[in-house]
């Protein structure tokens, strides 16, 4: 992987004129190879993962949200405007926003070659709660780090 300087490269949205730094982690804690994550945790509880081929769509920006993810193998991009916003691999999550406040999806979300995810919903996100606290301070983190790094590119 390309390191850049403040974990950013400079890019140019199509349509809205804008010259933003896209996101670009360089040691994401959220997207390790080691699993934080017991996947069977959701299957032996009812919670089934979905499976995705590469070029997929998972939601498109604007659709009904209420559902994060958490990628157990495979990549995910997310997109806005024609820009790969994020690449999430394996135990790396996305689409919480939309979990936590039932709004509207902000981005497209595609496999970037085929995949396995498990989507949580409410009644899976407070099971995780319950069965590891820690699941619900991963979250909290993803979001703190998505604001610092947003605080930074402005």
């Amino acid at each position: 992987m390309t390191r850049f300087a403040g974990g950013h490269r400079p890019c140019l949205l199509p349509g809205r004129g804008l010259a933003l730094r896209a996101w670009r982690p360089i040691s994401p804690w959220w997207d390790m190879t080691e699993a934080w994550l017991d996947f069977s945790l959701l299957t032996r509880a009812g919670f089934p993962l979905e499976r995705y081929a590469a070029g997929e769509k998972i939601f498109v920006e604007n659709d009904e949200g209420g559902v994060m993810y958490v990628v157990r193998t495979g990549r995910v991009h997310i997109r806005s405007y024609g820009t790969v916003l994020e690449s999430v691999g394996p135990n790396g999550m996305f689409g919480e926003m939309a979990l936590i406040d039932g709004s509207p999806r902000s981005a497209t979300a595609i496999a970037s070659e085929a995949c396995e995810i498990a989507p949580i919903d409410r009644a899976a996100f407070a099971y995780l709660v319950r069965q590891d606290p820690e699941f619900a301070l991963r979250v909290m983190r993803l979001l703190a780090q998505r604001i610092r790094q947003m605080n930074a590119n402005l």
